[in-house]
């Protein structure tokens, strides 16, 4: 069993004794909730470079980013945040991955991802969270990713 710390994505400068994962809130119900693309990218980016296990949670409803008029925020889409862990991997800068709305580009992109890379990116993401069950799978339905 592994513990998780939460940390705001912009305080990456701890240190995780070793068997500890870290958590990454990704929303809420205010704006300020919902940590800026470079923010959560540079989370991705140390947690890769430093082989921390992380699990993401708040927020992340819907596969794709979106605008929530709600909120007048952009939410984080969980398909982003896994094709971003996937550019970090790869040693790509994960930011442009997570700030798309290009459906499209994001389906391609997943269809593409290579074993070895998704298998890391597996290792490294183990879990994000949603108030619903139904949602994300209709989601990757939609997009043709799930059948």
């Amino acid at each position: 069993m592994r513990l998780f710390a939460e940390v705001p994505p912009r305080k990456m400068s701890v240190d995780v004794p070793d068997g500890v994962g870290l958590k990454v809130r990704c929303g809420g119900t205010t704006a300020d909730a919902f940590p800026p693309v470079e923010h959560l990218g540079q989370f991705i980016r140390s947690c890769v470079e430093s082989g921390i296990p992380f699990k993401a949670s708040a927020g992340l409803h819907h596969a794709v980013r979106h605008f929530d008029p709600s909120l007048g925020v952009d939410r984080h889409g969980f398909l982003n945040l896994l094709l971003g862990v996937c550019e970090a991997v790869e040693g790509r800068d994960p930011a442009p991955v997570l700030r798309t709305t290009d459906v499209g580009h994001l389906v391609r992109m997943a269809t593409a991802v290579q074993e070895d890379t998704a298998r890391r990116a597996r290792q490294l993401m183990v879990s994000y969270g949603s108030c619903s069950t139904s949602t994300p799978i209709d989601d990757l339905r939609t997009l043709g990713l799930i059948s």
